[in-house]
């Protein structure tokens, strides 16, 4: 099975000996390609063509967040087989239930992860006791 590979460290993403290597001012990472499904930046990684080419022929995504970790792309390779996701959605969105069950899991979460801030910022000194015991 393969893996998802987060980088937290800066430096230059190159390919070598057929494989990826992170440069940076410490040491250098080895990625094994052939284990790799996926790459997530979330620092200063320079690449090249070369590594681009590399990342294609072995099918590997790779994603790019900013320093806030908010998305900022991705490069997908030429024959990205992400297409079943989306005829998925279509397939959900014509049953009426399926499409119910769905926004109400989606609403579900998103009132969960309101809690969980005002949690968050009840440890803090905040006083929002009231606005908690409210759901």
């Amino acid at each position: 099975m393969k893996k998802v590979v987060y980088l937290y460290k800066s430096g230059n993403l190159k390919r070598k000996d057929n494989s990826l290597v992170l440069e940076s001012k410490d040491k250098d990472d080895y990625i094994p390609i052939e284990q790799v499904d996926m790459i997530i930046c979330f620092s200063e990684v320079s690449l090249n063509k070369r590594v681009l080419a590399l990342l294609n022929k072995y099918e590997v995504s790779i994603l790019f967040y900013n320093f806030y970790g908010n998305y900022i792309g991705r490069y997908a390779p030429k024959d990205y087989k992400d297409g079943r996701v989306l005829v998925n959605q279509v397939y959900k969105y014509r049953n009426e239930s399926q499409r119910l069950y769905i926004s109400k899991s989606i609403l579900k979460a998103s009132i969960k992860n309101m809690l969980s801030v005002l949690k968050y910022y009840r440890k803090k000194g905040k006083n929002l006791d009231e606005l908690i015991r409210a759901q």
